[in-house]
């Protein structure tokens, strides 16, 4: 029986046949796992933003942070997701990657304005049932947006691991030996 760094599949390739696809399938499956777990915390802070700001509970431009920016984290999110899938299927890259790419920050910017400006600092005002349990809330929503993005930034790393050559010391990278 052949050592298996001896064994070739049709076309020359290295691993299984279809293995790529496989890994490109898998990649989507998880992206898309990861943003229905992360489009939750953003549709509940969106909807606390909108009836909070129709109750006259929040200051306008916290109702405009709230909504706004859980749409456009979840547009960034999904947009910073589909650049993984496109990499992992081994697509070229486009223009909008670029952008899609500097949008991954967005997710992170408004997870954190959510867990300090609206969760921490509010505390200062003193302590009462009501401001805990908004804290509380905030907190965790922002904190669960931050994770989902950060999985998100994960699998981008996973990705780029196997797209990209492994650099070994003496200067030449494992496809050239």
């Amino acid at each position: 029986m052949p050592d298996l760094p001896q064994v070739h599949f049709v076309g020359g390739s290295t691993g299984p046949p279809g293995s790529s696809r496989a890994v490109g399938k898998a990649v989507q499956r998880t992206v898309a796992a990861t943003l229905g777990r992360g489009f939750v915390p953003l549709m509940a802070l969106g909807l606390t933003g909108l009836i909070q700001g129709l109750r006259g509970r929040l200051f306008a431009h916290e109702v405009v942070a709230l909504v706004l920016g859980s749409v456009l984290t979840a547009a960034a999110m999904l947009a910073y997701g589909q650049v993984a899938v496109q990499k992992a299927f081994g697509r070229p890259k486009r223009a909008w990657m670029v952008a899609a790419k500097m949008s991954g920050v967005l997710p992170y910017v408004f997870g954190v304005y959510v867990v300090v400006g609206l969760g921490l600092i509010p505390l200062r005002g003193g302590l009462g049932l009501g401001r805990v349990l908004a804290t509380l809330f905030f907190v965790g929503m922002g904190a669960w947006c931050l994770r989902s993005q950060w999985s998100l930034t994960d699998l981008h790393l996973f990705v780029r691991s196997l797209s990209e050559p492994v650099e070994v010391p003496g200067g030449q990278d494992e496809a050239t030996g």
